[in-house]
């Protein structure tokens, strides 16, 4: 066991008696913040990484692809040029995020800082460790500001304090943490492979269920309709509006403060969780006086809340009587119709519900091209007993990716506390590593 000593920095704590802190400055060849104007985006041309693109440790290529013209490299990277290792830290939009440079074939945009270690002092990748490292970040949120973003100026990033042994230390422990962060991200990557086919799986009964019924063996018609395809054939299409009445909604005026904070929840697109099937709250809630003002309506409890736009298609049920902005639709049912089951249907028909929208701002799709948009309509029985079976099998999928989403929090949390105890020498690298 090391003796440690007190670093004198509360979110470090405590660090081997050899080992120093230092301010990053002063183990820094080189700061470039690449603030300026955003350049033209093109088809083709030199690949520009974002602050969307640097995530987890690691350069994600893939999230986000943005060209700039060749002839603009050298002007927009003149501050300085990449060098296999540099660190990237992004600044906001998210804040906190480092990688390593791996390649030199690409630009680099706004919010986005460039660091590179005096490596006499400082390796590359331990720096990266200790800016990824779960203390670090939360001092990083601390110096943050904004109130849409956190962020942070370039000029407070020098001054944060790293704890720092000799330079071999460094890269043994830069060795051991990517051995161990490789397998902890491999099993990571396992485990989202197996939520994302649950995820899968789960749509896949959800849309065979809801048009094409539980029983295998009967007789079948064509629909009419491209996209159903057969349906069984006690079964018929009609417009939604044949099955609901559909209300709209409408917001107060926002600058009368006796419109809002009431005991009336409204609802807006910004307030659907897309894995909850219930919704029962908003986060602003309005007055009598506000609800009068406007023409949003009230609905019971069980209707079917529809985002409109921003994103279309996002559905839930209502928990509670509510009322909605014009963002959304509430279908009231007219007990001719079990709602669970529309409620399933309309879950996983938000491509064809974008199909029907339209705009230049946002998508968005009306009330008319809503209540004629056609659905498939089961004998109630057999809704009654679709919705039950799909209940239950919903119920134990999502039960599986909870716990599969659990185990890849647990591994999160791992790896930043490995991150941790190393880069500040809790722990040390085991002799054979």
């Amino acid at each position: 066991m090391r003796e440690m000593k007190n670093s004198g920095i509360e979110w470090i704590g405590g660090i081997p008696n050899t080992w120093t802190i230092k301010r990053m400055l002063y183990c820094l060849d080189s700061v470039v913040d690449y603030r300026g104007k955003t350049p033209e985006k093109v088809d083709e041309g030199i690949l520009l990484v974002t602050a969307k693109n640097i995530k987890d440790g690691k350069i994600d290529y893939e999230i986000s692809r943005e060209y700039v013209r060749e002839e603009l490299y050298d002007e927009i990277m003149h501050r300085g040029k990449l060098k296999i290792g540099d660190v990237l830290f992004t600044t906001e939009a998210p804040l906190g995020e480092v990688a390593n440079v791996d390649s030199t074939n690409f630009a680099l945009a706004q919010r986005v800082i460039k660091f590179r270690a005096d490596d006499t002092k400082l390796d590359n990748y331990y720096l990266k460790y200790c800016l990824m490292a779960p203390n670090t970040q939360q001092f990083l949120q601390m110096l943050s500001s904004g109130s849409t973003a956190a962020g942070i100026k370039a000029s407070k990033l020098p001054l944060i304090k790293i704890p720092l042994p000799d330079i071999d230390p460094q890269r043994k422990i830069v060795s051991f943490l990517n051995d161990v962060c490789l397998n902890i991200d491999k099993i990571a990557s396992d485990i989202q492979h197996q939520i994302e086919l649950l995820q899968e799986y789960k749509q896949s009964v959800i849309t065979e269920a809801v048009t094409k019924g539980l029983d295998k063996n009967v007789a079948m018609k064509d629909s009419g309709i491209e996209w159903i395809g057969n349906i069984p054939e006690n079964w018929s299409v009609k417009p939604i509006k044949y099955l609901y009445t559909v209300y709209s909604g409408a917001t107060p005026k926002s600058n009368d403060i006796d419109n809002w904070d009431g005991d009336i929840t409204w609802i807006t697109p910004a307030d659907f969780k897309t894995e909850d099937k219930y919704i029962s709250s908003g986060s602003r809630n309005i007055t009598t006086k506000g609800y009068k003002s406007c023409n949003t309506n009230l609905v019971p409890e069980n209707s079917i809340i529809f985002s409109k736009r921003a994103p279309i298609g996002t559905v839930a049920l209502s928990k509670g009587m509510l009322c909605t902005n014009q963002g959304c639709l509430a279908c009231v049912n007219n007990d001719s119709s079990n709602s669970l089951y529309y409620y399933y249907l309309m879950s996983v028909l938000t491509e064809q519900f974008i199909l029907y929208g339209s705009g230049t701002t946002f998508m968005e799709i009306s009330t008319s091209n809503f209540e004629n948009f056609k659905v498939v309509v089961p004998p109630k029985t057999e809704q009654d007993k679709i919705s039950n079976y799909l209940d239950k099998k919903c119920n134990y999928i999502d039960t599986t990716i909870f716990d599969k989403q659990k185990q890849l929090d647990t591994l999160t949390e791992y790896k930043k506390s490995l991150i941790y105890e190393y880069v500040t020498g809790k722990k040390e690298v085991p002799a054979d590593a």
